[in-house]
């Protein structure tokens, strides 16, 4: 089978990137795989890599990976809707699931509702690119959670029996609870935690959407000087300096950057809390009960099926209430629960290693090469 995945990045940081990145290795064992990005990395020597132009224009991409992809692409399995039409589409979020759920949030000195935002020129155009590309594709819709599936049979009509769930998965090597112990004393020293910190995890870029300004307003709700927070993700906070200058929580945030390992963050925290607004998914839900890292997170996350409350973290019902995230984290830091937290993290996500989710992945593609009759290996 020929197969061209297309996406602006193909990486292991990120989430999209990470999920093309993790397919084009597993299917390059067995098939043609070619790759159209604007930023490749870290792929083995059989995946072609054809770059397009670094560019922040969605119409600049589609046209240069259009142009890439040549006559005989392939079967073309394109990773969200700011891509050319594919034959298969994965559809990591929905747009308008989001537009329709988010909470209000100020535009300069004007708070903007949540349901008044699609009329926002920039949420014009995602919601106009996310009808065309569902209009375009050929095949199946992969989506990433049944919520996806769910909201896109609601919202645009697809035929439930059109649409295939792949979640995101995780890499047993990188993220482990035996990993985790071995490095948890280094981490914990690099990042200035003491013994008795209680170190919270949000990796996050959307930090409107993930739920940081909730959790600043529940950190300052408890006063608990144990309490320290730990932001992941390509996104400073600079825009919540002045919110984080006016709760005293300046000694109480660190910003680590973006990293390629997740899991080294694993080992210094001792909680990792999501209070998301819409979140299709949720890799990181995954990846830090893979590595026995406790989660409090909202039920909104798609992720959140696999979090059993008071077995391997604790649940949030209103990702806007302070109070009750903050009751949450009360109990979170108990460190005999997060110990029985810990312990049935791991086990709970067996069946979400990547080698597992990708041997699904490529069933689906599979079936749609076969009933398209296209990327046959010629």
């Amino acid at each position: 089978m020929k197969v061209t995945l297309v996406y602006r990045g193909c990486h292991p940081s990120g989430g999209i990137e990470r999920v093309v990145w993790e397919a084009a290795r597993h299917l390059c064992g067995a098939h043609d795989v070619r790759v159209v990005a604007a930023e490749a990395r870290g792929l083995p020597r059989t995946v072609e890599v054809l770059l397009t132009r670094p560019s922040q224009s969605v119409a600049a991409f589609r046209s240069e990976a259009s142009a890439a992809m040549g006559p005989a692409p392939g079967l073309v399995v394109c990773f969200g809707a700011d891509c050319p039409p594919a034959d298969v589409l994965v559809m990591g979020s929905v747009h308008r699931a989001w537009v329709k759920a988010g909470a209000a949030i100020r535009v300069g000195r004007v708070p903007v509702p949540g349901y008044a935002r699609r009329l926002l020129w920039r949420h014009q155009v995602r919601l106009y690119l996310e009808r065309q590309a569902l209009k375009a594709v050929r095949g199946p819709v992969v989506a990433v959670s049944e919520g996806v599936r769910n909201d896109l049979h609601s919202l645009y009509g697809l035929p439930l029996a059109r649409m295939e769930v792949v979640p995101n998965g995780f890499d047993p090597g990188q993220c482990s609870p035996v990993r985790r112990a071995d490095l948890r004393a280094a981490m914990r020293a690099q990042l200035d935690l003491s013994e008795g910190d209680v170190a919270l995890l949000l990796v996050a870029n959307e930090y409107h959407r993930k739920g940081l300004g909730v959790l600043l307003e529940a950190m300052a709700f408890l006063k608990e000087p144990r309490l320290r927070l730990l932001l992941v993700g390509k996104t400073a906070p600079a825009a919540y300096g002045a919110r984080i200058r006016q709760l005293g929580l300046e000694d109480d945030v660190r910003y680590c950057g973006p990293t390629d390992d997740v899991a080294l963050f694993h080992a210094a925290a001792d909680l990792l809390v999501l209070p998301t607004q819409y979140e299709a998914f949720g890799s990181v839900i995954i990846e830090a009960l893979a590595s026995g890292l406790p989660v409090i997170a909202s039920k909104l996350a798609g992720a959140s099926a696999v979090i059993k409350a008071g077995r391997n973290g604790l649940l949030l019902a209103d990702p806007l209430d302070a109070a009750e995230l903050a009751s949450l984290l009360v109990q979170g830091l108990d460190p005999g629960a997060r110990r029985a937290w810990s312990e049935r993290a791991r086990d709970s996500v067996t069946g979400y290693e990547w080698s597992a989710v990708m041997e699904r992945f490529e069933a689906v593609l599979s079936r749609a090469a076969e009933q398209l009759s296209v990327g046959t290996r010629a």
